[in-house]
């Protein structure tokens, strides 16, 4: 179920990529579909590699949110606080660390920030919205998945 709702929201922001001048966050978008490839095709190691690739992802899209400085300080915070919290819950989960609830906690609070964000601009799309659907997906199913186990 995971890999359909990613497929489709990786799909959906490369395809946004598309409509906004610049290399940087089409990297990204293409990179978060293609990271996808793997766990489709490859039964037993295809979600290890794509786990590095996210992982990998995640780091760029922080470098990212330190880069460039089109996007207000809200958004660029949104941006790296939620790449950084999804990786590092990531790596928290499968190495069985403690405090996993306080790193998601942190991803509750850069979902909401990034959805006030969105919310301010009225809709307005800006190139950050083609890789920042793929990651407040995979942030949300994280959450849905780690409060209500049974799903």
């Amino acid at each position: 179920m995971l890999y359909i709702i990613l497929s489709v929201a990786a799909l959906t922001g490369a395809a946004l990529s598309f409509r906004h001048q610049g290399v940087f966050h089409k990297i990204i978008a293409l990179g978060l579909a293609g990271a996808l490839i793997p766990a489709w095709t490859i039964p037993e190691t295809g979600t290890l590699l794509s786990i590095g690739l996210l992982l990998l992802l995640s780091l760029l899209t922080s470098l990212y949110a330190l880069v460039v400085r089109h996007p207000g300080i809200p958004e660029r915070v949104a941006i790296a606080t939620m790449s950084l919290t999804f990786m590092a819950g990531y790596i928290f989960r499968i190495q069985h660390w403690t405090h996993v609830l306080e790193i998601y906690c942190v991803l509750i609070a850069s979902v909401l920030l990034y959805l006030f964000c969105l919310i301010r601009r009225n809709g307005v799309r800006t190139k950050e919205f083609s890789f920042m659907l793929v990651w407040t997906t995979a942030s949300l199913y994280g959450l849905i998945r780690f409060f209500v186990p049974v799903w």
